[in-house]
């Protein structure tokens, strides 16, 4: 029976959920708007498949790419609606095309961000760009091996906890499954993006189109950007953007993320996708300041899926991958001042990003008293 004590061994995959043959388990959200399994103990039949398929309970071994490669797509304006240099889209429209399924992240209605299918070469639009925001999983996981015992294609796209909560599900390998997952430097609170909706739009205007990784000034140095029908609610560079700060602050960012189980290949994903960061040291030609995508080839069936597709692409350096994206192995950091954040959130709301800020620009004694202060508090407790 899965059985969560500490915060920070659940990544919130939803597989024990989906894998639960008496559906006594439930996802519920707990205060900081993350999703946590709950077992219904009258219901459980003990079976174990819960755990079976938790990523935190089954470790893998660390992966090093078989390649490293770095690409665009020549389709300049898929590339300008793609947060890096497009090739997410190239793979999907190769699957789509073959009659397969296309699993990945997108807005809802009301711009809550959830796991969703599509096998349509339209529907890919809604995948494409970065969404700072925890996924709901929803019933993925059977959905794609619905797909798949039908015969179908299915690239699935995710972060790699949820790719490897998605092998793991499965139980078995599939010939025709694709995986491909993204450097993942962690995942933000839903209840802050939604709240943050609430506090940049106080008239409820209605939104048309949210770019989390804008490249109208630049790729390297993206604008968020949140547009009405009138005129921009937001548009700045994303290191100006509140919301964007809090998580690279490591504020929103969900606790099992600063614990990651699946850094280094352990996802045992196809392909990796990520920003090609240092291109301009390495091919300076291909630098227009309009994305460019690493893409690490994880397995014969990821450069099979890759070498079918038309694009740019060249060797990429290895070392330079991973001084770029410490991510691919390393987890987040957990601030000092998360804590206290998430105190004063639950009083104040998005205010309390302000708060926090502040304190962070406490002279260095001041900020050492607080940390001791913190410790003995800490153990007190225990």
């Amino acid at each position: 029976m899965i059985k969560i004590t500490d915060k920070h061994y659940c990544c919130g995959c939803s597989a024990c959920a989906q894998s639960c043959p008496k559906q006594c388990i439930r996802m519920r959200e707990d205060e900081e708007g993350f999703l946590y399994p709950t077992v219904d103990a009258a219901e459980c039949i003990d079976c174990g498949l819960c755990e079976k398929v938790c990523p935190f309970l089954n470790n893998s071994d660390e992966r090093k790419p078989q390649s490293v490669e770095v690409a665009i797509n020549p389709d300049l304006n898929t590339r300008l609606a793609s947060s890096s240099g497009g090739v997410f889209s190239l793979l999907a429209e190769h699957i789509i095309q073959k009659g397969g399924v296309v699993f990945g992240a997108r807005f809802d209605s009301q711009w809550r961000v959830i796991h969703d299918y599509t096998d349509t070469i339209d529907g890919l639009a809604a995948f494409r760009g970065s969404k700072y925001v925890q996924s709901e999983i929803g019933s993925s996981y059977k959905d794609a091996k619905r797909f798949l015992d039908e015969g179908r294609t299915v690239m699935f796209t995710g972060t790699p906890c949820q790719i490897n909560a998605l092998k793991r599900y499965l139980k078995k390998e599939y010939d025709n499954l694709h995986t491909v997952d993204i450097v993942c430097h962690g995942v933000p609170s839903p209840k802050i993006w939604n709240d943050y909706l609430r506090h940049i739009n106080p008239n409820n205007e209605e939104i048309q189109s949210i770019n989390m990784r804008d490249k109208s000034r630049s790729w390297s140095k993206y604008s968020y950007r949140i547009d009405t029908e009138k005129a921009p609610l937001y548009d700045d560079y994303a290191a100006n953007s509140e919301y964007l700060r809090m998580y690279i602050n490591g504020f929103s960012v969900r606790p099992s993320c600063f614990n990651c189980p699946v850094k280094g290949g352990r996802s045992q994903s196809d392909i990796t996708l990520a920003d090609a960061w240092g291109i301009k040291e390495v091919f300076p030609d291909m630098d227009d300041e309009k994305g460019a995508s690493v893409v690490c080839l994880n397995s014969e069936a990821g450069t099979d899926l890759y070498n079918a597709i038309s694009k740019e692409s060249r060797l990429f350096p290895s070392e330079v991958f991973y001084k770029a994206n410490p991510s691919f192995h390393t987890s987040a950091k957990e601030s000092q001042y998360r804590t206290l954040f998430w105190e004063r959130y639950l009083e104040k709301g998005i205010a309390a990003y302000k708060d926090i800020k502040e304190k962070m620009k406490q002279p260095l004694y001041k900020r050492l008293v607080h940390k001791v202060l913190n410790l003995f508090k800490n153990e007190k407790a225990y």
